[in-house]
């Protein structure tokens, strides 16, 4: 299955929703498979079903765009037809995430649009309180 990993040289992310809260179970997940089409490649985590508020924290080997998606907007995403998310390009070495809803989340990882060496990578921490 995956591999497991800790993430504990963060140094920059999205403030937290959970702020006050003194324990959070948190899981790192390296995500490597790229998907790839004749229109894009993508690195893609199924981050299966989230309740709302849940902190998705990515750490990203190097400068990407990070969306996190519903089901119906990832399907749209990997047609490569308008689609809504949550996210958008992060430079920096990680970024956190919301849950927005209650529901079936995936996030995807992208260099599309930026200028990037071909190769990327991300982890992938789900934030639980």
């Amino acid at each position: 299955m995956d591999n497991f990993e800790s993430c504990s040289s963060i140094s920059c992310f999205f403030p937290s929703a959970r702020k006050g809260r003194a324990c959070c179970v948190a899981r790192s997940v390296w995500i490597k498979p790229i998907h790839r089409s004749a229109k894009m490649q993508f690195i893609y985590k199924d981050l299966g079903f989230r309740q709302i508020g849940e902190i998705v924290e990515v750490t990203l080997t190097n400068p990407s765009n990070v969306r996190l998606m519903d089901d119906l907007n990832f399907a749209n995403y990997k047609k490569g037809v308008k689609h809504i998310y949550t996210g958008g390009v992060v430079r920096q070495t990680a970024v956190r995430l919301q849950i927005p809803t209650l529901g079936h989340w995936h996030l995807a990882v992208d260099t599309q649009g930026l200028q990037s060496s071909g190769s990327f990578g991300a982890t992938v921490k789900i934030i639980e309180g």
